[in-house]
């Protein structure tokens, strides 16, 4: 494989090259038929052509879009890292919502946890699951483990949306749940902890989610705020 031993931070134009280690710590964006040893996107990437990658990685709490109607080939013994956490998301989606791009792997398993999966084909014969994670539609080939959907209830007054301690399975309960996902309805009412007005609960990472949200009773008119390039997605009312 020939081309530069190592890349940081990096935007690939022109495409039809190889690389053979690919750090990019800040968004990026790949052009077109290139081939990868190793790619690790720590930041928010959108991908273009088809591409083939011995090793892939993708970080939690980031989203990465994927060009519609193309492919990201995982070369055989090879391996595609996508695991988010509790507190922070991963998202793959399509750049074009209802037109898929595809993940091929002929052989072995991928297996992704904590992701926001949506447009994404899963193809070529390998096993593709996602445990803890969210399908918002047109993925095909994948196995969702299954989710049990919660009533989470925000206590301790202002702070961060991924900040655990806020999160209660009980109004004015104990701190220390998984932030909401696409199936979690969240409650803010009059045992939320804001005492004085205008606290804020502050979206403070790139995509936040829940299905329905709920501030009857909530006390002393918090503010719901966030970064303009943070999004908020509610799947219910």
């Amino acid at each position: 494989m020939h081309g530069p031993p190592s890349c940081f931070g990096a935007n690939f134009y022109g495409g039809n090259q190889s690389y053979y280690n690919l750090v990019s710590e800040t968004g990026t964006r790949v052009d077109y038929n290139n081939s990868f040893h190793s790619a690790t996107f720590m930041s928010n990437a959108r991908i273009y052509g088809n591409n083939h990658f011995d090793i892939l990685t993708f970080t939690t709490g980031q989203v990465y879009e994927l060009a519609a109607g193309s492919t990201q080939t995982i070369n055989p013994g090879g391996a595609f890292i996508g695991n988010g956490s509790c507190m922070d998301f991963l998202t793959i989606i399509s750049t074009s919502a209802g037109n898929a791009a595809q993940i091929e792997k002929a052989t072995g398993t991928i297996g992704l946890s904590y992701v926001v999966l949506q447009d994404i084909h899963a193809v070529g014969g390998a096993t593709f699951s996602a445990a803890n994670s969210a399908d918002l539609g047109n993925n095909v080939g994948w196995t969702f483990l299954p989710v049990s959907p919660r009533n989470l209830y925000w206590v301790g007054g202002g702070g961060d949306w991924n900040d655990v301690a806020h999160w209660s399975l009980t109004s004015g309960g104990t701190g220390g749940e998984c932030i909401p996902t696409p199936f979690d309805n969240v409650f803010f009412d009059q045992n939320a902890g804001f005492s004085l007005p205008g606290e804020q609960v502050n979206i403070n990472i790139p995509v936040a989610f829940c299905h329905n949200m709920d501030w009857t009773g909530v006390l002393n008119l918090p503010a719901l705020i966030g970064d303009y390039q943070n999004k908020l997605f509610i799947f219910g009312s």
